[in-house]
């Protein structure tokens, strides 16, 4: 009879305790549905440096905007897969006056939904365990490094270019853009948020679809000086083609 009232008693608490775990403020707060069925749930772990993060499966991605950029990346020209057993290793560069953290979120684009939060300063390490056997590919990861930046008294939320390995100084820069519809992109528009120089719409190469709804698009920064750029996407605006909501890029930090 104790061993029946115990275990009656784990039944209710377990689902309980669930609910209730807590993950850092950083990463999506799941509940025990969208874990269900994965082979390594999305879960609270501990870095090589003893921080937080959180990393693993979700069965539902996160609900996107109609045409939104997704993934910052520099450019590296070379293709890139995660093994386990190893040390992964992500790295950007920081423009004076931002602050110390930055958030990097990693989410698969194909099955399985693989999904990484952390909050790191310019570099994360991790042990690639868990993306070597789920999602080892990270041309189809999207990967963005947020972090907040003031210039002139203004604030602004502003992507740094995702590396993996040390940041070097790169002209050339690789997006990813959702789309719950087709979208034909055919230009980019660049404008500095400080300095004299003006917006500029510039022609951007055919977009390559490494999944569906997803678009990778390359576009060289050339000579530009470094600093903070309003950067969309879009089609030919007479035809009614969307553009992507404008986002902020810091450039030539590495620099």
């Amino acid at each position: 009879m104790r061993r029946l009232l115990i275990a009656l008693l784990l039944s209710f608490m377990i689902p309980a305790l669930v609910r209730a775990q807590q993950l850092p403020s950083f990463c999506t707060q799941v509940t025990p549905d969208q874990l269900k069925g994965t082979t390594v749930p999305y879960s609270a772990r501990t870095a090589f440096d003893h921080s937080q993060y959180c990393e693993g499966q979700l069965t539902s991605a996160t609900a996107a905007h109609p045409v939104e950029i997704v993934s910052f990346k520099q450019e590296t020209g070379s293709v890139f897969s995660f093994s386990p057993g190893a040390t992964a290793s992500l790295s950007w560069c920081r423009i004076p006056g931002m602050e110390q953290s930055a958030h990097l979120s990693l989410r698969a684009i194909k099955p399985a939904i693989y999904a990484l939060d952390a909050q790191p300063v310019d570099k994360f390490e991790w042990s690639s365990d868990v993306i070597g056997k789920v999602h080892p590919d990270y041309s189809s990861i999207a990967a963005l490094a947020v972090g907040a930046a003031s210039v002139n008294g203004k604030a602004y939320s502003v992507l740094l270019p995702v590396r993996r390995g040390p940041p070097v100084a790169s002209d050339g820069y690789v997006f990813m853009v959702h789309s719950l519809s087709p979208v034909h992109l055919t230009q980019a528009t660049i404008e500095p948020v400080s300095g004299a120089a003006q917006a500029e719409s510039v022609p951007i190469a055919a977009p390559t679809s490494p999944a569906p709804h997803f678009l990778i698009v390359r576009l060289p920064f050339g000579d530009r000086a470094k600093g903070i750029y309003r950067i969309s996407f879009g089609g030919d605006p007479t035809v009614g083609e969307p553009s992507t909501a404008p986002i902020y890029i810091v450039h030539g930090a590495c620099q």
